[in-house]
């Protein structure tokens, strides 16, 4: 993932909750945390996150927006002819909002799944994902006009694909969490949806070279670390699929184990170090990005990728390196403090997917006052005006759900 456009509703920074919970014991613990006893501000109310998430899909299904999920409850963009607001539809925003509901068990999850299946398999046609996966789309307030060009020749409001790896891996991890939620495999046995859930894995095998790792979109060829441990994860996933809804195609599970293989080994040689930093991507000629780690994104922030979608295991040596380097680099010496200072590391966008990576790492203490400055920051009071105010998304709130699941859980 890159960074996008705020003026555009173009974010990848997320937030981060804890659940509040309502019985006096609990009260109690939760005050031992140091987070307010009954402050019902979204930075402590998980179902506050989970309705908003919700409330940001479209329900007509007489419409063609049936089920897409928008990027924030404002606009995102106006027509310069018409003057019309639209409001976006990520496939990769929506994505990772859904997988982290569905992760999260909040209740509702797997009905807002379906939905957002559906419209993303109703999107994968030759006009709406030329590309292999679909272009972000647009829609009027009602969830009609649909388009995926608002202005154009404008790189981000015309015929957009941020990159084709990230958006069809993290589509297959939506689909093995809505499984695992208790969803139904008869989505995924619709003939017309199983051929195209293999052509965008076509797609996807296109993208992968001779190194193992993969190129964000076939004119875009870099090598990123994050959309590759979200490969990772996307490819453990659709092994899984092909494994237990398609019984009847071992080609694709011994192709998709192959695909594993080459990249885990890419990520690691190609993309890892002996100091256990992490490179930021390779390009089509072989150069690398080292990081710079005195820089939040995407040097610091990508180092939490490969415990976050699984590459590593939170108690590996890398992973716990990466805890060193986020701490010694973004504790406050001489840099803004990830945990004291959310606002300030990424330009005034919040990352509650490292708060979360930084929670399985062990820093669990960091990450709870992580979620007192964002609510103090970000949260002053409760009333609507002042709630989710842009830059959030769902996939902000997605985050947000699954930092508070880990800090509510007692390991």
């Amino acid at each position: 993932m890159r960074n996008d456009c705020a003026s555009c509703n173009f974010s990848r920074r997320t937030l981060a909750s804890i659940i509040l919970l309502c019985s006096i014991c609990f009260c109690i613990a939760l005050e031992a945390t140091g987070i307010r006893a009954g402050a019902q501000t979204p930075a402590t109310d998980a179902s506050a996150n989970a309705d908003w998430l919700k409330s940001l899909q479209f329900k007509n299904a007489s419409l063609a927006s049936f089920g897409g999920i928008k990027v924030h409850h404002t606009p995102g963009a106006t027509s310069p002819v018409t003057g019309k607001q639209y409001f976006r539809v990520s496939p990769y925003s929506g994505n990772l909002a859904v997988r982290s509901l569905l992760l999260s068990q909040q209740p509702g999850s797997v009905a807002v799944a379906e939905r957002w299946i559906r419209w993303y398999f109703d999107h994968l046609n030759p006009t709406s994902a030329a590309d292999g996966v679909p272009f972000e789309h647009f829609y009027l307030e009602d969830g009609s006009g649909e388009t995926v060009t608002v202005v154009p020749g404008d790189p981000r409001l015309d015929r957009y694909n941020d990159a084709t790896d990230s958006a069809a891996a993290t589509f297959f991890s939506v689909l093995r969490a809505f499984l695992h939620a208790g969803g139904s495999k008869a989505i995924l046995l619709v003939p017309e949806s199983k051929l195209r859930l293999h052509k965008m894995a076509g797609a996807l095998y296109a993208l992968q070279q001779p190194d193992g790792l993969f190129w964000a979109k076939a004119n875009y060829r870099a090598k990123y670390l994050e959309d590759n441990c979200e490969v990772f994860e996307g490819l453990v996933a659709l092994k899984e699929i092909e494994n237990q809804v398609y019984y009847a195609n071992p080609a694709g599970v011994g192709r998709c184990e192959l695909a594993l293989q080459k990249l885990k080994h890419g990520i690691i040689t190609e993309l890892g170090s002996p100091d256990g930093i992490w490179k930021v991507t390779k390009f089509e000629d072989g150069k690398i990005q080292t990081p710079d780690t005195d820089r939040w994104y995407p040097d610091m922030q990508c180092q939490l990728w490969p415990v976050l979608f699984g590459v590593v295991d939170a108690a590996s040596a890398p992973a716990q390196k990466t805890k060193i380097l986020l701490q010694t680099r973004w504790g406050g010496n001489g840099r803004p403090n990830w945990s004291t200072d959310a606002l300030t590391v990424n330009g005034g966008f919040v990352n509650a997917d490292v708060a979360y990576g930084a929670a399985l790492l062990g820093l669990r203490s960091e990450a709870r006052t992580y979620l007192k400055t964002v609510e103090a920051a970000k949260f002053p009071g409760a009333q609507a005006p002042q709630r989710f105010a842009w830059p959030f998304t769902p996939l902000d709130a997605g985050w947000m759900l699954l930092l508070c699941n880990a800090l509510n859980s007692p390991h």
